[in-house]
Order: structure tokens, then C-alpha cells, then sequence
């Protein structure tokens, strides 16, 4: 067991000295300030523990760690200091595969820009691993067990909001980002490929559920349905692991992903101020670049009717409030 002491932050700076890889357990977070005018200064400490039980050839190994990550950031053009405290519970043992399914990942997000940090957001997910993404997002990850997907559960890092969850090997799993900067006020959209599914709904032939959105969550979902035995033993395992969403605007031939930090710009909606009015471009699902569906957004949704398939899937649009995430 170890503490630390670790976190300075200031208006004007913020610098943290390296983290010990051991896990560690948050102490407390407390700050001073001796007058307005002075720069602010906060601290933490934290803890790390690990148990390990062995019992004949069984060994189970449990680790608490607390991460502590600060960022910035903007409010209306203003830089504003954030702490995320970030605690990682994993379980795993030699007489199971993988990381156990009750080993989570909880995040709580604190403003640190007055003389007391105040707490914004917290939230947590399944998972043994997460990353801020552009100072925004924050990336539950589970790895996948027995050729089964890394799951991702991606939530607002301001608000805890779980926006999405994705299936995939890359950071955020199989997602495309899109932007329409000049909108009043901009507007940034995202997709995502999920197939975590129900055994239910793989008997109804289902290999994936597409979902876009934005920074409230998910606007529409579609199912991805295959339309043969053969098709689907093919889908199920390719969209799981190398599924890729891509946007086409307007008469464009080239399909591009953009990511949280560069998403595709779309400069037709100039000093639009009505969101649902968002249209004219398309989302692209592909697998080992071959595309399978080619879907229009219009009223700032993804329209199945219009969408160009394959010829061995087929889509269905499925209404948001029958599609909670599990």
C-alpha cells in the first residue's frame, strides 16, 4: 500500500508529476485558497491495494486503483481546470477467462476553477480500463473474452450522460464523428456499430444496431439484419471485430470517419438553427471495405427506408425508446 501526493493545479498551469504504476485508492481532495486574487491550489492523495489469494493451483487477484487525471476544459471560449477521478475495481482469476464481468470502471468529475472542487458528474460501467477522450468523452473498455468484441461504454465526461456503446478494437470502438461548425449553435453528431445483442435477437438475425446521435445521446437506431444462414455466420463475426462507419456529404465519393477531435465538417448548414433540419449526407456501414448499407440522414436521422444495401442484409428502423442500452 502507498500514497501519493501528487496533484497541483492553478488558473494559470496545471502539472502532475508521474503517476506509480501500482493501483491507488483516493483519499480526499481538498483545496486552499487565501484570497480571491491568489492563485488556487489543489491537492489529493490517494491509496492503492491488491489482494491476492491463492488456494491450490486457484489464484484470484483483485486491484483497486484510482487514477487521478486532470484536464481542461472550454466554457464559452474559457479554459476551466477539471479533475477526473477515475477508480478501476478488476477482478480475475486462473480458473476463468478474461476479466470478470463484475469488475467496473467509476469515473467523478470535479470543477476545480473556485477555492472548493465541485463535483460536476459521475457515473460508472462494466469494464477494467477507460481513457479520457478529448477532454470530453471518457472510454469504459471490456475486453472481449473467447473471440467475443471489446464492449465500450462512452459517456459525457461534463455531465456522466452514457451517450453510446460500441463494439470494436480501436479506442472508442467502430464510431464515425461529423460536424456542422457553422451551424448557430455548432452541432457535432456521432455513429456508432453495437453487437453486444440478446440471444433473441440473433435468432431474429440481427448482427449489429447502428446508433447516431449527439451530446444528449442516441437521436436513431437501426438493426442490421442478415437475410441468410450463411450471411449471417459472416456478419456476426466481421462486424464484431472490423465493422467501419464512414460519412458521404453531399455528391462526395470519398467516405471519411473523422474522431472526436476532427470530425467530418459539413459547411452546407451555414446559420442553421434548427437541428432537426440537419440533412443531406450519408452515413456508410462497411466490412473489409465492402459496403453494406449506405443510410441518408435527413431530420437529423438515420432514414432505413432510403438506405442502399447489400445484397445479403437488410435494415430496420427501430424506435429510440424501445432501444435502452444494456
Amino acid at each position: 500500500m502507498r500514497h501519493l501526493s501528487f496533484l497541483h493545479a492553478r488558473i494559470a498551469a496545471l502539472t502532475v508529476p508521474a503517476l506509480a504504476c501500482l493501483p491507488i485508492l483516493l483519499a480526499g481532495l481538498t483545496a486552499t485558497g487565501p484570497a480571491a486574487a491568489e492563485p488556487i491550489r489543489h491537492e489529493a492523495r490517494a491509496t492503492s491495494t491488491a489482494t491476492v489469494e491463492v488456494e491450490g493451483d486457484r489464484i484470484d487477484m483483485r486491484t483497486h486503483t484510482v487514477r487521478l487525471l486532470p484536464y481542461v476544459a472550454f466554457e464559452r471560449g474559457t479554459p476551466k481546470p477539471r479533475l477526473a477521478t477515475v477508480s478501476l475495481d478488476v477482478h480475475t482469476s486462473t480458473h476463468a477467462e478474461g476479466v470478470d464481468p463484475d469488475s467496473k470502471v467509476s469515473v467523478a468529475v470535479d470543477d476545480l476553477s473556485g477555492p472548493a472542487p465541485r463535483r460536476l458528474a459521475s457515473f460508472s460501467a462494466p469494464g477494467n480500463e477507460g481513457a479520457v477522450i478529448d477532454n470530453r468523452y471518457f472510454d469504459v473498455v471490456m475486453p472481449g473474452c473467447c473471440a467475443a468484441p471489446d464492449t465500450h461504454h462512452i459517456h459525457s465526461l461534463e455531465t456522466g450522460a452514457l451517450l453510446f456503446r460500441s463494439t470494436g478494437p480501436a479506442t472508442m470502438g467502430s464510431t464515425a464523428w461529423i460536424e456542422a461548425p457553422n451551424a448557430q449553435p455548432p452541432l457535432e453528431r456521432w455513429a456508432s456499430v453495437d453487437t453486444t445483442l440478446a440471444p433473441e435477437e440473433h435468432e431474429r438475425g440481427i448482427v449489429a444496431k447502428v446508433s447516431y446521435g449527439g451530446p444528449q445521446g442516441a437521436l436513431s437506431t437501426l438493426e442490421i439484419r442478415a437475410k441468410t444462414d450463411e450471411a449471417f455466420e459472416q456478419l456476426e463475426i466481421g462486424l464484431s471485430h472490423d465493422a467501419a462507419l464512414s460519412w458521404l456529404g453531399g455528391k462526395a465519393d470519398r467516405a471519411e470517419a473523422g474522431s472526436p477531435g476532427h470530425p467530418v465538417s459539413l459547411w452546407a448548414h451555414d446559420g442553421q438553427t434548427d437541428p432537426a433540419k440537419l440533412s443531406g449526407f450519408q452515413l456508410v456501414l462497411s466490412l473489409e471495405g465492402r459496403r453494406l448499407a449506405v443510410i441518408p440522414v435527413s431530420g437529423d436521422r438515420l432514414v432505413a427506408a432510403k438506405a442502399s444495401l447489400a445484397h445479403d442484409v437488410e435494415v430496420a428502423q427501430k424506435p429510440i425508446k424501445d432501444a435502452p442500452i444494456r
